[in-house]
């Protein structure tokens, strides 16, 4: 048990304290394409799981989005369309960057 005691003393002192994730102001800036947005503080007492940050898949899609509109190469029947001149509706979104470049994209 003494063994065990100093083991864990041992690992409680080795361990990082856990770092929460830290929101502010962000810029996401791809081509001529530059979208601000805000993420959240992440907040243990919050019931909000999973929306405070942006997703590495978000900046993926808005590559992918922004691509589409401003190629001028793209085949007719290409699996990502231009979204220049259309609604978008964007749901469970995180902050909601790939709408963002929607909006930018006109």
């Amino acid at each position: 048990a003494h063994v065990a005691d100093a083991a864990a003393k041992l690992l409680d002192q080795l361990a990082e304290p856990e770092t929460a994730f830290r929101g502010g102001h962000r810029c996401f800036c791809y081509r001529s394409v530059e979208v601000e947005y805000w993420e959240l503080d992440e907040d243990p007492e919050s019931d909000l799981l999973f929306g405070y940050g942006v997703w590495p898949v978000a900046q993926t899609l808005s590559r992918l989005l922004i691509d589409a509109t401003f190629s001028d190469d793209l085949q007719p029947f290409h699996p990502i369309p231009s979204v220049r001149g259309k609604s978008v509706l964007e749901l469970g979104a995180g902050v909601a960057l790939a709408g963002l470049s929607c909006h930018a994209c006109g």
